[in-house]
């Protein structure tokens, strides 16, 4: 069962928002709608659908005795995410401080990626909340460097979850589209991809596709696609982005998840600079990370330059070391339960 949390903003009152059942699950959504995204898109629609179909959630909860509450008969807790320790957002329930007398563990929690005069206390109070888990993984070897000058307990350094399914695995997800294997390459950026266009055009030229196809924004990449060569896709939910990953000649992406599923999927891949995004937002250590421990190679593309000189990926490697990190992350997580 996975938790469905949400910080109350500063203009929220807990005293204010419905009990738990029909009544607060319409107040999130109309919530969800204004301030978020229009929950009434194609694409959004796609991903509740497909957190309703895959994913067990609790009710919503928004306090420490709604955490309590739903947690009560649970004997093992597990905290992991991409950025919930992440210092501009971090909230102390991360800590599970509510779930007294269970079993904690951290599992390749990430977040902590760098230390500065700003995040050093929240980094600190990480590391004490943390003192009573039972184990602690996070995802990226720096995470790890940084808690332990905190911290003398224990911290290993596991796969992000999404890894440890195989390609084959995530592919039973994928749904039939009308497009062509290998006619086309993907860009899928979470910053802006006007920055990136003549190395699109590069790599359209190197691997002879005639169309680039682009996850389109409603904030960003507005006309675009005015060039034939750029098509936007709209509409994507979760099913639809891994068939456009599996199917594509080459993946040139910005985003982590991005970069995990086209190793998974064994594409060609070329990683951007994230445009016009905070570094403390669109830290890249999480991917030079993950190229360090799959052995994939330096797969940055900033200059012209870079991809003259980058070769193919060795995917009998990258196999490999995704094999023994896969059977070690598992193997924590089994010890750590119990």
């Amino acid at each position: 069962v996975v938790i469905k949390y949400r910080r109350l903003r500063d203009d929220e009152d807990i005293n204010s928002v419905p009990a738990m059942g029909k009544t607060r699950e319409k107040y999130e959504y109309a919530f969800r709608d204004r301030y978020v995204e229009r929950q009434n898109k194609k694409d959004v629609m796609k991903f509740l659908d497909f957190i309703d179909e895959e994913i067990h959630l609790t009710p919503q909860c928004y306090s420490e005795d709604d955490l309590k509450a739903v947690t009560e008969d649970a004997d093992c807790l597990v905290l992991g995410s991409d950025q919930l320790w992440n210092p501009i957002w971090f909230d102390p329930l991360t800590l599970l401080s509510f779930a007294d007398g269970k079993k904690k563990i951290s599992y390749a929690t990430g977040g902590v990626s760098g230390l500065n005069d700003f995040n050093k206390p929240i980094i600190r109070q990480i590391a004490e909340g943390i003192s009573d888990f039972s184990t602690i993984s996070v995802r990226e070897r720096k995470s790890a460097e940084i808690l332990l000058g905190f911290t003398d307990r224990k911290i290993s350094v596991t796969l992000d979850p999404t890894l440890l399914l195989r390609g084959k695995d995530w592919e039973t997800l994928c749904v039939d589209m009308d497009i062509q294997e290998g006619s086309y390459g993907l860009c899928f950026c979470l910053g802006e991809i006007q920055p990136h266009k003549h190395l699109l055009k590069l790599l359209a030229e190197r691997y002879e596709v005639k169309r680039i196809i682009y996850v389109q924004k409603e904030w960003s990449n507005h006309g675009f696609n005015e060039e034939s060569l750029f098509c936007a896709v709209n509409d994507v939910g979760p099913c639809e982005f891994l068939s456009f990953v599996k199917k594509a000649t080459f993946v040139a992406t910005d985003s982590f998840h991005g970069f995990c599923f086209s190793l998974l999927f064994e594409r060609d891949v070329f990683l951007f600079e994230r445009a016009y995004v905070s570094d403390d937002i669109a830290s890249g250590s999480r991917i030079y990370n993950l190229q360090e421990i799959t052995g994939c190679g330096d797969r940055w593309l900033r200059y012209k330059q870079d991809l003259v000189h980058m070769g193919e990926i060795e995917y009998a490697v990258v196999r490999s070391r995704m094999e023994e990190c896969r059977s070690s992350s598992l193997e924590f997580l089994k010890r750590s339960i119990g």
